[in-house]
């Protein structure tokens, strides 16, 4: 089974704000973000469930 770090050279979140957090998955490259995407394993509900809160507080982009 493939890890995270497996499609992307880097990983980071930051505090966007006293309520808001980001995440930055950078891809190896083009092919790798289209396979991570079609993995559909970043989604909205993985993070509302990590983060004890309501899917409709969650934007994945």
């Amino acid at each position: 089974m493939a890890t995270l770090l497996d499609y992307c050279s880097l990983v980071r979140s930051k505090n966007a704000g006293p309520f808001t957090l980001t995440f930055d998955f950078l891809c190896h490259d083009e092919d790798t973000y289209h396979a991570l995407v079609a993995l559909d394993a970043l989604n909205v509900d993985l993070f509302a469930t990590m983060f004890h809160t309501d899917p409709g507080n969650v934007r994945v982009v």
